[in-house]
């Protein structure tokens, strides 16, 4: 009985660790929050994933929050983030944050603009998973974000939803031989 025991917890732990062997996208995967401003246009999700001309407008002082889930915003050599602005000239601010509370603000810029973390006293062993940006357009759309992408990142283990599936089952199965 101890060794099946034993052997169930074994295999729970390796289900467990199992992750997707497939890399990463290296771009905002979830709305994490979004407070879109008048005159916004489209849906927040218009930002996540690989650039297609299809952005959200922030509208006046809209807030767009997007977090990477299978990978993390990290500092190495050259550019680190990308957030591409389609449309005119419209102000807007971006921080990053590794944990949705505490931000640090990268600046206001304008159209799109690509980041290199250094000078903002980033290591290369932060991880951050968090970007977000608000509008600081006083009148029209304001800034019309396509995407947000980490050009330097690293993936992140995911657990697969078949391993979870298993072991939940294999949970179950132990429970009920009790």
């Amino acid at each position: 009985m101890k060794s099946k025991l034993l052997t169930s917890a074994t295999a729970a732990i390796a289900l467990t660790a199992m992750a997707s062997t497939v890399a990463a996208e290296p771009y905002a995967d979830v709305v994490a929050f979004s407070a879109l401003g008048p005159n916004s246009a489209n849906d927040p999700t218009a930002a996540l994933g690989r650039g297609d001309n299809n952005s959200v407008a922030l509208g006046t002082g809209g807030v767009l929050i997007v977090e990477f889930t299978d990978n993390r915003l990290v500092n190495d050599t050259g550019l680190d983030l990308r957030i591409m602005e389609r449309g005119g000239v419209a102000d807007y601010n971006v921080q990053i944050s590794m944990d949705n509370i505490d931000y640090i603000n990268l600046g206001d810029v304008q159209k799109w603009k690509d980041f290199e973390l250094t000078p903002y006293l980033v290591t290369p062993a932060d991880q951050f998973r968090f970007v977000k940006i608000t509008s600081l357009s006083t009148s029209g759309n304001g800034p019309e974000i396509d995407y947000v992408g980490a050009r330097n990142s690293i993936d992140v283990p995911v657990p697969e939803p078949a391993s979870l599936a298993l072991l939940g089952l294999g949970s179950l199965a132990l429970l009920r031989r009790r």
